[in-house]
């Protein structure tokens, strides 16, 4: 979400109708319709990037409620397989773990 949030116009409309995010989600809690419900309003059409943002935000928050956000150092990490060394992952506030 954070690529999105930080390289998309705001008043981008996406493609999909407003339900099509909702096909991954695997409880009608996480779906788009219970998304307008804890909101209180109806996401319009076709789908504003804003209000997907905010859905997918809200989802990864339910379903992942503790997850590391830190920024990993992937290219390191490929960089140490491609040489057949164990992988050393930095993050971007530099701690390992």
């Amino acid at each position: 979400m954070a690529f999105r949030r930080n390289n998309t116009p705001g008043d981008r409309l996406l493609r999909s109708k407003s339900e099509a995010p909702s096909i991954a989600a695997p409880q009608e809690q996480l779906s788009i319709a219970a998304y307008e419900k804890a909101t209180k309003r109806k996401v319009a059409e076709p789908l504003p990037i804003k209000d997907s943002i905010a859905y997918g935000e809200r989802f990864r928050k339910q379903v992942v409620p503790n997850l590391d956000s830190r920024r990993a150092g992937l290219p390191l990490e490929c960089a140490c397989r491609a040489l057949g060394k164990p992988a050393a992952m930095n993050h971007d506030d530099g701690r390992d773990r």
